[in-house]
């Protein structure tokens, strides 16, 4: 892999390997989150759309949609900002082993901060709907 390459070439060969490691295992969680997102707004949209077809007031259901899905594109692109920023990092650090660790750890909570912000969007749209009595008793449980 590049990155540990380029890592290899300013620290020893185990430190380069934990500093890759720990970013990738953070950001294949937020990966996997933010993928379990998608799943959860298309299951909600497929609520949203039988509530309707049974005359439910869907209120604002449909915009708090919208902007759980744009909340959690903006994370998607986030987290491809991560990554990119990540490269860029391992290039340009000059071998301060604990400044290249801190530098990944703060962009790690940066992304971790626009992922709570779609988990929030959903946990309100999913609060909306429970309050406009979306779904069978028996889907709630």
């Amino acid at each position: 892999d590049d990155r540990v390459r380029d890592l290899e070439k300013r620290f020893d060969r185990s430190r380069a390997q934990r500093i890759d490691q720990f970013f990738s295992r953070m950001v294949d969680k937020f990966a996997i989150t933010l993928s379990r997102f998608d799943e959860f707004a298309v299951r909600i949209e497929i609520r949203i759309n039988r509530a309707e077809e049974e005359g439910k007031n869907i209120g604002s259901a449909r915009e708090e949609l919208v902007q759980a899905r744009e909340k959690i594109a903006r994370a998607k692109t986030s987290l491809k900002e991560t990554r990119e920023r990540f490269a860029k990092l391992v290039k340009d650090e000059e071998g301060d082993l604990r400044g290249a660790f801190a530098a990944v750890h703060r962009i790690v909570k940066e992304l971790e901060v626009s992922t709570q912000a779609a988990r929030q969007a959903l946990i309100n749209l999913i609060t909306t709907l429970k309050g406009l009595g979306i779904g069978t008793d028996e889907e709630r449980r």
